[in-house]
């Protein structure tokens, strides 16, 4: 018989927990799991992922899970998710993000106590969200749940230490599975930096959510440094939606740079593998699918050292690591560029790395032999 699991993230924004839930409740086994997704709407400058794809899952929609904090909508949520779980029963309640790990554990300790809880933090809101007031109170908040939660998900060693290091949970608690990634497309690298002995013209992506967080415009200052500075070409690519897309636009407009912006895609796969960088930005990033997504479509990865992204990219062997200004991105680029022998070994090292340790099949199995291990230790209790 079928274990039910009732997933709960606060949306389903085209991003990298919401591309996780899809492939793995996809490529589950269906005679084992029986999976139940409970999601909230997404924000007006974000686009819903299962709007561009199927999924293998009943997908309950509660309309008032919103990312920000409205107190009446998030009380009703917290009901509606109260009678949900009691009419559910499920054997596992498995949260996603910060609103639903909030409601979620606690209309499940309230209305389905006999379930397990398990949460993921897909990234942290350690720094870059909230001032320091606000901080105080998440951590009080995230302590109070790990006390009843079973099992504590992080995507990265980083975000582990980060939580556990403020007392979120004890340590028994705590699993790190990274992210994996499915392979769409054929290996093998097919990038020329020089074709007859002149310089190409270099692709450059940047893929992500237009907020400060993510610091799209340095992406954008760099690619004014590249044209003033380098005997190569280069094309800037921007993919992604939000409150920051207008003003970048313009800042790139008003200095004459012709970036591409294309908006939200269901899929980046095909842009990133015409592209031979990709340039990670983050401020604060709890892994960063995308730069394990690059590594698999042959773009090698200069990015800032932010936090999960340590996980998969080590400096001039998988990746190159720049400090968050201009500057220094302009010279890894130019460097890399200038040395094509290098460029292709760092490219077929991060593809090996990805293909051998961040796997979709890995992932999945993974957390299929977690809830194995929790619900046969539930029993046994």
């Amino acid at each position: 018989m079928s274990k039910r699991v009732v997933s709960i993230i606060s949306r389903m924004n085209i991003g990298g927990p919401a591309k996780l839930l899809v492939d793995f409740m996809n490529h589950n086994p269906d005679k084992e799991i029986e999976h139940i997704l409970i999601t909230g709407k997404c924000e007006s400058d974000e686009t819903d992922l299962l709007d561009t794809c199927e999924i293998n899952a009943k997908v309950i929609y509660l309309n008032d899970i919103r990312r920000s904090v409205f107190f009446f909508r998030d009380i009703k949520s917290f009901f509606e998710l109260c009678l949900l779980l009691r009419k559910l029963k499920p054997e596992i309640v498995h949260t996603h993000l910060s609103k639903a790990g909030f409601l979620g554990r606690l209309a499940a300790k309230v209305a389905s106590p006999k379930s397990i809880l398990i949460h993921t933090y897909h990234g942290h809101l350690l720094s870059g969200y909230f001032n320091k007031n606000i901080l105080k109170v998440i951590i009080r908040i995230e302590r109070f749940l790990s006390s009843f939660t079973s099992t504590l998900i992080a995507v990265s060693h980083d975000v582990k230490e980060k939580y556990s290091s403020l007392g979120i949970g004890v340590n028994s608690k705590w699993v790190v599975i990274n992210p994996g990634i499915r392979i769409s497309h054929s290996s093998g690298y097919k990038k020329l930096l020089y074709s007859n002995l002149s310089p190409k013209t270099v692709q450059i992506a940047w893929v992500g959510r237009f907020a400060e967080v993510k610091n799209p415009k340095l992406a954008i200052e760099v690619y004014k440094l590249l044209q003033i500075n380098s005997e190569f070409n280069f094309e800037l690519t921007m993919i992604g939606d939000g409150a920051l897309l207008n003003s970048c636009k313009k800042y790139a407009q008003e200095e004459n740079l012709g970036v591409n912006f294309t908006g939200w895609l269901p899929d980046v796969t095909e842009k990133l593998f015409k592209s031979d960088i990709l340039i990670f930005t983050s401020e604060n990033e709890g892994f960063g699918m995308v730069v394990v997504e690059a590594a698999l479509s042959d773009a090698l990865v200069v990015s800032t050292q932010s936090g999960g992204v340590l996980d998969f990219i080590y400096n001039e062997q998988t990746g190159l690591l720049a400090e968050a200004n201009a500057e220094s991105f302009a010279e890894a680029i130019i460097g890399v560029c200038e040395h094509e022998d290098k460029f292709k070994e760092i490219v077929l090292n991060a593809r090996n790395l990805a293909t051998a340790n961040f796997s979709a099949d890995s992932y999945i199995e993974k957390h299929l032999d977690l809830y194995r291990k929790v619900i046969l230790r539930n029993t046994k209790a």
